[in-house]
């Protein structure tokens, strides 16, 4: 237990922020339940992969000048009402 649990009695959550290029290595789910960390954060996983995506296609459309071979690994209109 921390220093906060031994001195309140109760169990205080450990919060783990996980953010590439940060100073925390990319610990995985596991090592973090035996460092019995209780929440992680994700905080800029998603968008820098979106915007590594938007990248991809502007480039691709300006050197191609269209995206019909981008289609296939593009969420449908369907797959976004889904959610």
């Amino acid at each position: 237990s921390n220093a906060l649990e031994q001195a309140t009695g109760k169990h205080v959550p450990i919060l783990a922020n996980i953010t590439e290029f940060g100073a925390t290595p990319l610990y995985g789910c596991d090592e973090l339940a035996k460092a019995k960390v209780d929440m992680v954060l994700y905080p800029l996983s998603a968008f820098r992969a979106m915007n590594k995506a938007a990248e991809t296609v502007y480039k691709h459309l300006l050197e191609v000048g269209n995206q019909e071979a981008l289609v296939d690994s593009m969420q449908t209109r369907k797959e976004l009402y889904q959610h």
